[in-house]
Order: C-alpha cells, then structure tokens, then sequence
C-alpha cells in the first residue's frame, strides 16, 4: 500500500514540505473552493507521554509489532535526534475480509518537554485518526492523548486567536444506551470535524421520561461563532448542552501570514493558511497551557506521605468533580448503569475497577487506570464524584487520568460539571 508523504532527511526537508503543503491548501480552497486532487490538511496530534525518555523512542515504537501482531512500526531517524519518520500500518481481519492501513507520520519530540510528542500527517484523517488512536489505545501503550475539557477550549479561544469555529458535541445517549460506541472515521479531512458515530435512538435507551437531552451536535465555521459562543454560555438550557468538542481560531504573525486550525477536545489540529511557524507556535502554548495545568494543579496534589520530624504526615488532596445535572438524583434507576458504564475499562475513560455499593445512593470503586496502570479510588453519588490519585514510589504517576475523567464526564453526563482540588480549589 502506497502513500503520500514522503520520507524526510533533514529537519529543512520537513519544514518546507511542510511550509509548501498548507500554502498549496489555503490557496487551493481559495481559487478552487476544494482541495487538490489527493491533497490533504495537514493534521498535527499532540500526544501524551508517560515515563518515556526520548532515547528510548526507536525502540520503543519498533518494539509495538512484538507486543500486538496487528499493529506494525517503522522508525526512520533524521538529521535531529528530536524528529523522526514513522511508518504506522495496521491489519485488521474481518470475517474473510483482510484491510490495511497505512501512513507516514513526522513525530516531533517537544522541545518544552519530552513528555509530549507531535505526531505530524499529510495523509487521509479516516486512516491517520485510526492508525493513532489504535496505538494510543493499545493496553500498556503508556501513551494517552491530551484532553481539553470545555473550561480549557474555552481558555484557547479567548487567548490564543480570533474564534472562527465551534463544534458542539454532547453524548448522554451513550452513557445510559447500549454502551460506548466505537468511533466512525469517515474522511473527516473534507468535513472538518468528526461525524456523529451513530445517532442512538430513543427505544435504544432504557429510561428516556424526563431527560431533557439525549444527544446534540452542532457545528458552525464562520464569524458568526463568538456570537452562537456567547448565546450557549448565557442561556440556562443551552448550558445543559454546552460540552465544547472542537474550536477553529485564527492566528496572525506581525508581516501578515497566518494559519487557521481546529483544535478537537482529544488534542488533534487540522490546518491551512500561509505559516507553518504559527501552527507550532499554537501546538506550542496549547501544549505550555496544558502542561502548566498538569504539573502545577494536578500532580502537585497527588496523595502520599511526607516524611516530617515526627514520622509520617498526609500530602495532597482528592479531587472533587461537582455535578450540576440532577438526573442520577430524579432517576435512581440511572445511577446503577451509570457507574456500571463508566468503569467498564472502555475508552474513553479507561478506568477498571472493582464496584462496591456501600449505600443506596453512593459507589466506592477501586479502579486502575489503562492507559498506564496507576490505582485510582473514587466516591461515586449522584450529586459529586471524589478521585484520590495516589503518588507511587520511584514512579512517575500521570495526572492526566484526572483530565480524561473531567473532560469525558462533561461530554458523555454533565457540561456544567465542575473540578478541584480539596486544598487550592478551582483547578480551572
């Protein structure tokens, strides 16, 4: 299977394909109201990492056909120690029916910080978007994408350029109907934003009296966005909907060039314009504000024991997720399903755990993580949910479990859904 990114030597060589390949896009649209035939965006995915030194990447990555037969990788050093070639290919078989995918990816260490990687594509979304999904998934991966609840997206439409999207996308049917669906893929390269995976309807969900909302997805590019923007975050039942998935932004440099993205809530950018720079300029901060979050009001209250002078003291604090939407409180019914679905160990939470009911109206769970196998405990009731993230000896325990959970529980249950920590607060 061939594809359509080259293979790159030099750190010059990436950059100008990359340079000449969302020049070619924006003017294309501009002229020809489409893209060239097989051209596609660029799309960047900025991916987690946890407890990876970069020297081990080769390796590393090489070593994921060992692990898991189906998934296959190629690693191509360049000229910098901090860029490579990736050649991703996955085989699936399906009855008698066998499909390949495949794609070259330019993954960038972060100069910031290694715990994060850029994976860089000129490829179809429909095969890229799977490719990375099915290697950040894959169990003892210790990789996770980064997740932008709707405080955060909100936070980089204000901060970090002119809004020119929105995308709206709220999904309670999946929570209380046949479970969480596996993503579709379509070839979001033309549609700017993922497809609907599936409406679920009502005789799909057991209870549908007095649920206000089911299911919402709304999507507007334009100037027009501030303005719905405004309208959802004033109306009182409009809130009830509010789970921000995507925003496009427009950012400009000094001498006028400029880039256009659309950033999704699960860290991917699709993009056009005239500068390459201002998009890993806009990966760059996103990436700063999302690690200052991390490092500075997530794992700086992890739970452990500090030694003192008279032996052992508690540190850290639980973190508490305050839930606004009442119907786990007018539904009883809900709340058992609820807590079944949610640490069943599927994406998007990742969270497996023994269930014990210790009162009608309360759950006490005893969960690992998936994503890298850290312990997490949590107090689950229809009015506020407590996760206690434990620090671990000579490990380093990653706080982005506590994203994933926030921003999945303000998609999939409540958009009005709130987090902090017991000792400094709002963490946003």
């Amino acid at each position: 299977m061939t594809t359509n990114a080259p293979i790159v030597k030099t750190r010059k060589e990436f950059w100008s394909l990359m340079e000449r390949h969302v020049s070619k896009t924006y003017y294309h649209l501009i002229e020809e109201v489409r893209l060239p035939y097989e051209h596609n965006y660029l799309k960047s995915y900025l991916i987690e990492v946890n407890s990876l030194d970069p020297r081990e990447i080769p390796m590393y990555i090489r070593q994921i056909k060992l692990r898991q037969t189906e998934l296959f990788a190629e690693v191509i050093p360049t000229d910098d120690p901090r860029l490579y070639n990736v050649i991703l290919m996955a085989r699936t078989r399906r009855k008698d029916k066998i499909s390949i995918k495949k794609a070259v990816f330019y993954l960038e260490i972060s100069p910031q910080s290694p715990r994060f990687w850029v994976f860089h594509t000129i490829e179809k979304s429909q095969i890229t978007d799977y490719l990375l999904k099915y290697l950040i998934l894959k169990p003892g991966s210790r990789l996770d994408s980064p997740w932008f609840s709707t405080p955060l997206l909100l936070d980089f439409s204000e901060k970090l350029g002119e809004l020119r999207g929105l995308g709206i996308q709220y999904k309670y049917s999946e929570v209380f109907g046949n479970g969480f669906e596996e993503e579709t893929n379509e070839d979001k390269d033309r549609d700017f934003e993922e497809l609907p995976e599936g409406v679920i309807s009502p005789e799909d969900i057991p209870f549908t009296e007095g649920i206000f909302a089911t299911e919402f997805t709304m999507r507007i590019w334009g100037e027009v966005s501030g303005r719905i923007l405004k309208k959802f975050i004033e109306d009182e039942d409009l809130q009830k909907l509010s789970s921000i998935s995507s925003i496009g932004i427009k950012r400009k440099e000094d001498r006028g060039d400029f880039i256009i993205e659309d950033i999704t809530f699960w860290g991917k950018f699709l993009s056009r314009g005239t500068s390459f720079l201002e998009h890993i300029k806009t990966i760059q901060e996103i990436e700063s504000r999302y690690f200052r979050v991390l490092s500075k009001k997530i794992e700086t209250e992890l739970l452990s024991a500090e030694k003192s002078n008279f032996g052992y003291r508690p540190k850290g604090s639980p973190f508490i997720i305050t839930l606004k939407n009442t119907e786990l409180t007018d539904n009883p019914k809900f709340f058992d399903s609820f807590v079944n679905k949610i640490f069943s160990g599927k994406p998007p939470f990742r969270i497996f755990g023994i269930k014990s009911k210790v009162a009608k109206d309360e759950y006490v769970i005893y969960g690992t993580d998936l994503h890298n196998g850290d312990p997490i405990e949590l107090e689950v009731t229809p009015e506020w949910i407590t996760l206690h993230l434990r620090s671990i000896p000579n490990k380093n325990v990653c706080g982005n479990t506590i994203l994933r959970f926030f921003t999945n529980i303000q998609r999939y249950y409540d958009p009005q859904a709130k987090l902090e920590s017991e000792e400094n607060g709002p963490i946003f």
